[in-house]
């Protein structure tokens, strides 16, 4: 997701349209609790058996919550260990001290609190990738296991902007002008029709869309991020990825491999779904979760 200049003015790509508006649906997620670390309480939902996996959600401004229901199967292989970023869903830490940096930190004092500098894996969706990658460089005593990457998001400012521009281009101009509209509501209710709209050009096909059944974002958070992020180059992190890792597109995704060649090192196993967009994992699930399965 980035922020584009269209016509003249500047234009929010993608979920930014939605402002502070949360979307629900039917869930039956477990609860969380917070876990105490130096950057404060982190909400964390933790389930399965085995190696721990940490999943970093995208956005920035997502929460953890959609991510649930399409890895929960991967829990037979792995401890699942999802958490919601700075500002995000369950987090308390307020909009002012946002910043993709302190993100990052949050990650390393999860992994701290949770004693598992010598043995983590990550699992990222999206802009995930940012935080796994600036995490590698600024805290290299950690012991990655194993990452896997999902959807990842351009590796520069430029290739970013490049994504979202890709995506604006899927949006006709009716249903920007139908998404503006929404937008400019408080209630909860037009944040459903905004789903409904925008997340047809986010997939692979009308017949690919997921059933997303907790989806909540957070513009401010967005904005915070997104200004901090600067012109950002994570190109040469990739060097600190540890000789086991996926990272899996979808052929559909305005986020293309091109955006990230880096990730894909001589070790690296890459796996292109067909006829799939940003969210593979829900689009095509028996594909990814076998693809994700057997890697493990």
């Amino acid at each position: 997701m980035t922020i584009l200049r269209i016509k003249g003015y500047f234009r929010k790509s993608s979920l930014a349209v939605m402002k502070k508006m949360t979307i629900k649906f039917a869930s039956n997620v477990a609860e969380g609790t917070y876990i105490e670390t130096q950057a404060g309480p982190i909400f964390t939902r933790t389930f399965g058996h085995g190696k721990p996996l940490i999943i970093i959600h995208g956005g920035p401004g997502l929460e953890h919550s959609y991510l649930v229901k399409w890895l929960a199967p991967l829990a037979d292989k792995r401890q699942l260990i999802f958490y919601d970023q700075c500002g995000c869903g369950h987090d308390k830490t307020p909009i002012s001290r946002v910043s993709a940096s302190l993100m990052v930190d949050q990650l390393m004092f999860l992994i701290e609190s949770l004693h598992l500098n010598s043995d983590v894996g990550f699992f990222s969706h999206s802009w995930g990738d940012y935080i796994v990658l600036s995490l590698l460089e600024r805290y290299n005593s950690v012991h990655v296991r194993e990452a896997i990457f999902a959807n990842p998001m351009g590796l520069t400012a430029d290739r970013f902007e490049e994504s979202g521009q890709r995506l604006m281009t899927r949006v006709p101009e009716q249903i920007m002008t139908k998404l503006e509209e929404l937008s400019s509501q408080e209630d909860i209710e037009p944040a459903s029709a905004i789903m409904d709209l925008l997340l047809p050009y986010y997939v692979g096909s009308s017949a690919s869309v997921p059933d997303v059944e907790f989806f909540s974002y957070s513009n401010p958070v967005y904005e915070k991020v997104v200004e901090s992020l600067g012109s950002f180059d994570v190109r040469d992190q990739c060097s600190y990825l540890p000789e086991k890792t996926l990272v899996v597109y979808g052929s559909e995704d305005f986020e293309t491999p091109d955006g990230s060649p880096e990730l894909q090192r001589p070790s690296t196993k890459v796996h292109i779904i067909p006829e799939v967009g940003h969210f593979s994992f829900a689009e095509a699930p028996d594909i990814f979760l076998k693809t994700v399965s057997d890697f493990l």
